[in-house]
């Protein structure tokens, strides 16, 4: 069965597939496009996250501005940046370039079970 990706081209049309993304607010420090490659990175002093299109030396970007913009972000604006590189994947969402996103888990959920990562989503209505 073929799989779909997204960033990658394919020789055939009609495959359907659904995607999940990563991704993570971040504080712009430049005007930024929308779908612009980024690089986003944790600042220690105010402790935020921040996000511009240079990246350190031998860095690759590790995200993309969120595409479905209509404008660009300004700079001190927030947004959101969907994120290149992760291990895990779940409603919750873990990547070593950037520092584990903080998470509100339910004391009375089990800590083994995945379920609490859904919490909150079950409690839409």
């Amino acid at each position: 069965m073929i799989q779909p990706k997204l960033g990658e081209l394919h020789s055939v049309a009609g495959v359907k597939d659904a995607a999940h993304v990563a991704i993570i607010t971040a504080k712009a420090v430049e005007t930024i496009q929308p779908g612009a490659r980024v690089y986003v990175y944790k600042d220690n002093w105010p402790e935020e996250y921040l996000v511009g299109t240079e990246c350190p030396p031998r860095a690759e970007p590790n995200g993309i501005l969120d595409p479905f913009l209509k404008s660009p972000v300004l700079a001190d604006q927030y947004c959101c940046v969907v994120v290149l590189q992760f291990e895990d994947l779940r409603h919750h969402w873990e990547c070593g370039a950037i520092e584990k996103p903080a998470y509100r888990k339910s004391s009375s959920v089990d800590e083994d079970a995945d379920s609490w990562y859904y919490d909150e989503c079950r409690e839409c209505t």
